[in-house]
């Protein structure tokens, strides 16, 4: 686990140390446009059970893990009185989306979309169905990797707190693992990732999780114990959004990163 919590910590660093992200971006560039095409049978096999009704089921469980869904909810978690678990989960949250979208940017992984403009498919039988319109890249995934935080840091946060027992951990445990393999099979289905992003996804958000369980403690006691805390979050947003990986197009990754911070900053000042 304290591989994984380096691995999430790395990603961080690399995503705002500006000099790397040229070096980073021409070393992968080519490998990764090379590898993901080769990936787009098993996005075929997904549409295979194309049907209107899973349409709607998977736009609605797509919807439940955006960042516009977990910004409305968590303030209603605020004003219930939640605000010490809403500023951890937010804390949590904001760390993944540097991680991810900032990953996003340095990397410029395409999407099935984009294989698919420059090079048609000989499958002949995927659709695109992006139905947000937003233009992002592929690797790693946000919905994957925002899901799988999310989701199991709530499982062992209720552990706990002696909310559940061993048995009723791992149910919601195995729970939360469906939930993401359906969010996952969603992304193929939607021809919007492929299994690489997807994988990528599960395996940073995971990281990151660990990461975070190091340094919620401290990160607690900071918010508590801090005088000059509106500064020092505006420092370290400012730091971020100056310091991150700009894609050589115009996508939504920066936006949806720097709306976490904000919340972020939101929730920090509210759970003191």
């Amino acid at each position: 686990m304290a591989a994984l919590a380096a691995l999430a910590a790395l990603v961080v660093l690399l995503n705002i140390i500006s000099p790397l992200h040229k070096p980073i971006r021409r070393l992968t560039r080519d490998y990764l446009r090379a590898q993901i095409p080769q990936q787009l049978g098993l996005v075929a096999w997904a549409q295979q059970f194309t049907h209107p009704m899973l349409d709607q089921a998977v736009f609605f469980s797509a919807a439940t893990v955006t960042i516009e869904f977990y910004l409305l909810l968590l303030p209603v978690l605020a004003w219930c009185g939640y605000d010490h678990q809403v500023a951890m989960l937010v804390g949590l949250m904001a760390l993944q989306a540097v991680a991810v979208f900032g990953l996003k940017e340095l990397l410029e992984s395409p999407r099935p979309a984009d294989c698919l403009k420059a090079t048609p498919s000989s499958l002949g039988t995927i659709t695109i169905r992006d139905y947000s319109g937003d233009i992002e890249d592929g690797l790693p995934s946000a919905h994957c990797s925002g899901s799988v935080a999310l989701l199991f840091y709530c499982v062992e946060a209720a552990a706990a707190a002696g909310l559940v027992g061993s048995e009723a951990q791992l149910a919601l445990q195995l729970a939360a693992a469906g939930w993401v393999g359906w969010i996952a099979f969603g992304r193929l289905y939607l021809a919007v990732h492929s299994p690489v992003d997807l994988a990528g996804g599960c395996l940073l958000g995971y990281a990151v999780l660990q990461l975070w369980q190091l340094l919620e403690q401290p990160y607690d006691t900071w918010l508590a114990g801090s005088a000059l805390l509106p500064l020092h979050v505006a420092a370290v947003s400012f730091i971020v959004m100056r310091c991150s990986p700009m894609a050589s197009r115009p996508t939504a990754a920066y936006s949806y990163c720097t709306a976490w911070l904000g919340g972020w900053a939101a929730a920090s000042s509210r759970g003191r």
